[in-house]
């Protein structure tokens, strides 16, 4: 155990561009916390991603390189757990990078805190600014029991913060395996993350919660996060319903159901926004209309939307949802083109 690498950084790639790529493995192994493995995980990807990965292997014997078949997200970070060595792990982006300081300043809270997960802030890196980006709230926050890591679950659903994703979470490689928890990849995009940290919070014992960005997610238009994908928004809902059941069988807190219909608008919103009425969208008008009517006959989506009243939707959101209930979908086209045009001035 004395020779054990301290944390582990598991990095899924795939069609990842070169700029970017490059500038997430350097922030890895530029970490001042040297005892560090990095495991690359090249998803398939049919450019060079795979070649650079390799060139970065021969420069530091700290890197590993995991050369597969493309399967999708969710499998290419199952496949980096499982060749984790280290005593932790968190999940970066390839297109992402972490400040220098990241694994030692969470490692050592890790420790002094005397808990299993650290959870930490990021930040949004667009091409023109840089926005602050709250996984939790501006406070730190200490979660000593079970129970109290139940509250994470639900936090998970909620609309403020990036509770959801993967990453900006540093946690004991045993842990993980003791539970053997890992991505869905029937889920593979969408709501991967959900899922994966409501799993880690069904057996979570304690956490610690520090307010201090060390995680970066750059603004990629390429990324399959940015791109239009009907696809990616029907198994954004599959996911969810799967998230519905699990509450339905598993000792959640209350506000956990109120929170997934929050978020079910949340992802009807994205998904007219961002998805189906979005300017890079291949279909026609007329077929995004078809496609977006059957979609909010979906059971999971009519539920939430009989239920906005309950729910804390500031004024933007509100006015979202009054088109989508009025199916005035000109009225989302036009939010969508205008969404658009904002991110290409960031």
């Amino acid at each position: 155990m004395k020779n054990q690498t301290l944390v582990s950084i598991v990095v899924p790639i795939y069609k990842v561009p070169e700029k970017y790529l490059k500038q997430c493995i350097e922030s890895c192994i530029n970490q001042t916390l040297k005892d560090i493995e990095i495991i690359l995980v090249d998803d398939g990807s049919p450019d060079r991603c795979g070649e650079i990965c390799d060139d970065y292997a021969k420069k530091d014997n700290r890197i590993k390189v995991i050369h597969k078949k493309n399967e999708g997200l969710a499998a290419a970070r199952n496949s980096g757990v499982d060749a984790c060595s280290g005593e932790t792990f968190m999940f970066l982006d390839g297109d992402d990078y972490l400040d220098f300081d990241c694994c030692e300043k969470t490692y050592t809270t890790l420790k002094e805190k005397n808990v299993q997960m650290v959870l930490f802030n990021q930040k949004l890196v667009y091409s023109k600014k840089t926005i602050p980006s709250p996984v939790c709230d501006n406070e730190p926050e200490l979660f000593q029991t079970n129970k109290e890591c139940r509250e994470l679950q639900a936090r998970t659903l909620s609309f403020k913060g990036w509770m959801a994703t993967a990453t900006s979470k540093l946690v004991y490689l045993d842990f993980i395996n003791k539970y053997n928890i890992r991505h869905n990849v029937d889920l593979k995009q969408g709501v991967e993350g959900y899922i994966y940290n409501i799993m880690q919070f069904e057996y979570l014992e304690s956490a610690y919660y520090m307010p201090t960005p060390f995680y970066n997610y750059v603004y990629n238009d390429e990324s399959i996060t940015h791109v239009p994908s009907l696809e990616n928004n029907i198994l954004m809902i599959r996911g969810l319903e799967f998230i519905d059941d699990f509450g339905k069988k598993h000792p959640v807190i209350p506000k956990f159901r109120q929170n997934l219909l929050n978020r079910v608008i949340y992802v009807a919103i994205t998904t007219a926004i961002q998805g189906v009425f979005n300017p890079l969208s291949k279909l026609a008008y007329k077929e995004q209309k078809n496609w977006y009517d059957n979609y909010l006959k979906l059971p999971l989506v009519k539920e939430a939307l009989s239920n906005t009243n309950e729910m804390d939707l500031d004024k933007q959101r509100r006015i979202v949802v009054f088109f989508i209930k009025h199916k005035f979908y000109i009225g989302l086209k036009i939010l969508a083109i205008m969404r658009r045009i904002q991110l290409n001035l960031r």
